[in-house]
């Protein structure tokens, strides 16, 4: 289980699915996802059934797909501090491929935390979800 705190609106809007029941049931279901096929499948099946996503949908969604490909990477956590995206990580063999794989953007400081520097305007725009895609994404 990855825990994913970053700032950004991730949510699934009232006006997109009115009924509590399946959205707390939606909600759960997002949460245990664990293969990129289990999120396609959920990630189809919205659109299917309730049209469009909503912008704050899209960002929950992709707050899923994060939380698997970090548990790929063996991340356990991922957050924000002093203007660095930092992952909490158990593999540091792992860690140290994906940072030579992006460039050397993120750095390993230590035996369990390797820092993102991401500028304070990315922060406050909930951009953030967005530079932590592009690092975690495969190639």
């Amino acid at each position: 289980d990855v825990s994913v705190d970053l700032p950004c609106e991730a949510y699934i809007p009232r006006t997109y699915v009115p009924d509590k029941r399946l959205k707390i049931d939606l909600y759960r279901r997002i949460a245990r996802l664990a293969t990129i096929e289990e999120w396609e499948d959920v990630s189809s099946e919205l659109v299917d059934r309730f049209g469009p996503r909503p912008p704050e949908t899209e960002r929950m969604l992709l707050v899923a797909k994060l939380r698997i490909w970090a548990h790929q990477r063996k991340i356990e956590s991922i957050h924000v501090e002093d203007g660095f995206v930092v992952f909490g990580y158990t593999d540091r063999r792992e860690i140290e491929r994906l940072a030579s794989a992006k460039g050397g953007r993120l750095r390993v400081v230590d035996d369990d935390s390797a820092y993102l520097p991401v500028a304070s305007d990315v922060i406050e725009t909930g951009e953030v979800v967005d530079a932590v895609e592009s690092l975690l994404r495969p190639e």
